[in-house]
């Protein structure tokens, strides 16, 4: 308060933030100016091979639920696995020859899998009942 009873304002500004508003106007120009430096280039840039791999994993998620398959970990890395061995391009993966063959490889894996469960179920029935744990309860 000064001796007229009013209140002096003190204007007070954070130096930091000033300086991040600046630094941000700053990295705006210049990035308008000029093209970005090769550092700057190596720190945003994906590699072509990773990029390829990402479509791939996700056309193959989107082959499985188009087919309606249970859509586990195990069978989108056979589908990109598949993809691969038959060197298809990303978006031939979504083609209806490339869905056809998905649906044929999971019908086959799980003939696969229902054959092991009846002869791991044979196997357990010929054993004694005594043997079988199950039988205990």
């Amino acid at each position: 308060m000064d001796s007229s009873g009013l209140v002096n304002t003190v204007e007070a500004k954070d130096d930091m933030v000033e300086d991040q508003v600046n630094q941000s106007e700053q990295q705006s120009v210049k990035s308008s100016r000029c093209p970005p430096t090769l550092e700057e280039e190596e720190q945003t840039y994906t590699p072509l091979e990773t990029r390829q791999n990402i479509c791939r994993t996700a056309n193959a998620v989107r082959v499985l639920s188009t087919l309606g398959f249970s859509i586990t970990v195990e069978v989108i890395m056979e589908t990109v696995n598949l993809s691969n061995s038959l060197n298809l391009d990303i978006h031939e993966m979504l083609g209806a020859e490339f869905c056809v063959l998905v649906a044929e490889g999971e019908a086959e894996r799980r003939s696969l899998i229902k054959k092991k469960r009846s002869k791991w179920v044979n196997q357990n029935q010929a054993s004694s009942p005594e043997d079988n744990p199950l039988n205990l309860l």
